[in-house]
């Protein structure tokens, strides 16, 4: 996903680590490398997840988010 970024937003630990087992085997269509801070973000509320992940200056790429 050359350009592009995804962001996996969990609310519990319990979510994060399904993703993490999934990304771990390859399971998804995405890898760590193509994740917004390479790594799934824990947080419960949107606003906080724009004003400290989408303040960054991404130029022309495009995030795709997925929430649990």
């Amino acid at each position: 996903m050359s350009n592009n970024y995804i962001a996996v937003i969990v609310e519990g630990g319990a979510e994060k680590a399904i993703i993490n087992v999934l990304l771990d085997h390859d399971l998804l269509k995405f890898n760590r490398s193509d994740m917004l801070e390479e790594d799934v973000i824990r947080d419960r509320n949107a606003k906080t997840f724009a004003r400290e992940h989408l303040s960054y200056g991404f130029a022309k790429n495009q995030i795709s988010i997925f929430t649990s």
